[in-house]
């Protein structure tokens, strides 16, 4: 019996010591990503004697389970998870397998576009200094050359009634913002973010003007050499975004050697910018397509 309870606060950096060793590209297995997302995955966790089992709702799957993460019994832990899955009334759906474990056991999977993660070397990024980024280069050259006074720096927690007024400004400008169906749980998540910035060492950087302006925000933490882009807000500038992707990374650099876009939910804009920023890696996300997975036979 797997004893879960609601994913808090608390628990971010006893998972976190879990996960330290393991080279997790996938943003959905980081601890942070998991906590301020939590209005919209409804997360349970259980730290047991040889495993952590976590517990989620995916929109798109239904109630799930990410794969155990400790280095017991694995097989005594997918019965574990199995048996919940009965005891619940629930299909034994297993979600964010990373495809090192593919390779590691018998699954059998399907991937799922909308939870794909893409992976950035923070210089691409930062300079925009390969051929197939030329434009991205020179939207950002252009954007700052006519607006010489735009800088960027790191939000405080009393910069937060300022970054409210400029979210206000950004959904009204673009009234099928508000038509997203994730567009509320973002709120949410940057709610999250400003109560816990310091304690999660997390980051808002504000792109602004000498007068106070804000015309973009992005949100983002580092886990080892992964930096995580939890979300990008820019207002309909030419050449706006290109800075904010610029004036991200090199905030980042020198802290991480990869920058992690994380999942689409299924905005194909989103998607077509994160394919056309050339990623030197698409981080699948795969889920279970039911029944029971075994251990891979020795050869």
């Amino acid at each position: 019996m797997i004893n879960f309870h609601k994913y808090s606060f608390l628990d971010v950096r006893h998972l976190k010591r879990l996960i330290n060793d393991n080279n997790y590209w996938l943003c959905q297995l980081d601890p942070i990503y998991l906590f301020i997302w939590s209005d919209l995955y409804k997360p349970e966790i259980c730290f047991s004697e040889d495993y952590c089992y976590i517990r989620l709702f995916i929109p798109e799957v239904g109630v799930s389970y990410y794969p155990p993460i400790g280095n017991g019994n694995f097989k005594m832990a997918l019965f574990n998870i199995e048996e919940d899955a009965w005891n619940n009334g629930i299909d034994f759906k297993l979600v964010g397998i990373d495809e090192s474990s593919i390779n590691k056991f018998k699954f059998k999977v399907i991937s799922n576009e909308n939870y794909n993660n893409y992976i950035y070397t923070i210089d691409s990024l930062a300079l925009f200094n390969t051929n197939n980024l030329k434009k991205y280069k020179q939207n950002y050259q252009k954007y700052m050359k006519n607006n010489p006074n735009t800088y960027f720096k790191l939000a405080k927690k009393e910069d937060f009634t300022r970054i409210l007024e400029f979210i206000s400004i950004w959904q009204n400008e673009d009234i099928n913002r508000v038509k997203d169906p994730y567009f509320y749980p973002s709120l949410n998540m940057l709610k999250k973010v400003m109560e816990h910035l310091y304690e999660l060492e997390l980051n808002c950087l504000i792109i602004q003007n000498d007068l106070g302006e804000i015309f973009a925000i992005s949100i983002f933490h580092i886990n080892n050499n992964m930096s995580y882009i939890h979300n990008l807000l820019c207002l309909n500038k030419e050449g706006l975004l290109e800075v904010a992707i610029s004036l991200t990374s090199k905030a980042i650099n020198n802290k991480a050697k990869y920058i992690n876009f994380e999942c689409d939910l299924g905005n194909i804009d989103k998607r077509n910018l994160y394919i056309s920023l050339n990623p030197i890696k698409i981080e699948k996300y795969y889920t279970n397509t039911g029944g029971v997975l075994g251990e891979k036979e020795e050869k």
